[in-house]
């Protein structure tokens, strides 16, 4: 977290939108680096994990911007669906990443309304200050 913005415990952000979704399991906050700042429903091990996916495919995402003539390479969500699980991953402030983890029934609107509802109100909390010049989530840099 920067220096203007001490770290806060946003757990209990996490642990709305999980419990705000019948079919959410677990959530985490992320950094660029995908160092995990974050969980609610996921030990420490999984969370970190968690984190660790979340940030590489909102790296890949970030990706496809530079193809086809596309004018920017902000991505608004990564979703994977895989055979037992979705998970959803949306820039949560530059540098910050947030995942939420599904069954996979889940409705995609309402998963991404909830975290973007939830990601406006403590926007502020959230910039991760950047960990060196190799650029970052925050578009700037390769």
């Amino acid at each position: 977290m920067s220096a203007t913005n001490p770290p806060q415990d946003l757990d209990w952000l996490l642990g709305r939108i999980v419990e705000r979704l019948p079919d959410a399991r677990a959530a985490v906050l992320a950094s660029a680096d995908g160092v995990r700042t974050h969980r609610y429903g996921v030990d420490e091990d999984d969370g970190d994990r968690l984190a660790a996916i979340a940030v590489g495919l909102y790296s890949l995402g970030r990706g496809i911007g530079r193809f086809g003539g596309h004018s920017t390479d902000v991505v608004r969500q990564v979703i994977v669906e895989h055979a037992d699980a979705l998970l959803f991953v949306a820039g949560a402030a530059p540098g910050t990443v947030v995942a939420v983890l599904t069954t996979p029934d889940a409705d995609s609107g309402l998963v991404g309304h909830e975290m973007a509802q939830a990601v406006a109100a403590v926007a502020k909390h959230l910039t991760t200050a950047r960990r060196g010049s190799s650029g970052g989530l925050d578009g700037s840099g390769p």
